[in-house]
């Protein structure tokens, strides 16, 4: 799956750059699922990234480059979704990780569900399809 990633982004990613994609990706998809993808969940997908990409990085690059990577991964994101041909083998690859792992990044997907205006029915859907993979 990383290789179709790297195709689809033109470019190689880390063994570390892949696991935080199919890590936030889970995320990204009960933000996106009610068809809007409005300003309280990008900001809070942005936050998430920048957490996850910043021990990688450090000070090696700059905050301008964070954002550059984080809008990166928010468009790849966009178009996995819009495509909808990865979803199910990224939430295999997501499968994968530890339990605990798993259940911290589903605490990280309920709370993008809760950010704006309650948990919506297609929230609540995404988020059973997403605990099937825990």
């Amino acid at each position: 799956m990383k290789n179709v990633i790297e195709k689809l982004r033109y470019t190689q990613l880390s063994d570390d750059e892949y696991k935080i994609f199919v890590l936030t990706y889970p995320i990204f998809l009960v933000a996106i699922s009610d068809g809007t993808f409005d300003f309280e969940e990008k900001e809070f997908m942005k936050n998430i990234l920048y957490d996850f990409l910043h021990p990688l990085y450090n000070n090696n690059i700059s905050e301008d480059q964070y954002g550059f990577l984080i809008e990166n991964y928010l468009l790849d994101f966009e178009e996995l979704f819009n495509s909808n041909n990865y979803k199910t083998d990224l939430l295999l690859e997501f499968a994968k990780f530890d339990t605990e792992v798993k259940l911290a990044i589903f605490e990280l997907v309920n709370g993008v569900a809760n950010i704006s205006e309650g948990i919506s029915e297609f929230e609540k859907s995404e988020i059973i399809n997403i605990k099937q993979y825990i």
